[in-house]
């Protein structure tokens, strides 16, 4: 939809951290295919912890029935590393 394209444009390209951050906590609350594609994406890639532990509340958000969302979010629990990212990827996933 063209408000998920503008909420992943300013998730991508805003100039402040938590304007990305809760660009992508918006997509998971709008939720469809779309927002999850982006935000798998995002969980996939992105590199800033804060933008990584909202996509992962946001895909927690509209749920992903497909297994490579519940997979990168369960990734990020296991792996180790920052307390925040995990901790909201656990709370993520359930």
């Amino acid at each position: 939809t063209a408000l998920c394209a503008k909420l992943a444009q300013v998730a991508r390209k805003d100039a402040l951290e938590d304007v990305r951050a809760f660009a992508w906590l918006a997509l998971g609350r709008i939720g469809g295919e779309s927002a999850r594609a982006l935000l798998r994406s995002e969980l996939a890639e992105g590199r800033s912890l804060v933008e990584l532990g909202y996509a992962a509340f946001g895909l927690g958000f509209c749920g992903d029935p497909d297994v490579d969302g519940p997979r990168l979010l369960r990734e990020h629990v296991e792996r180790g590393g920052d307390v925040n990212l995990r901790a909201a990827a656990a709370i993520a996933i359930g």
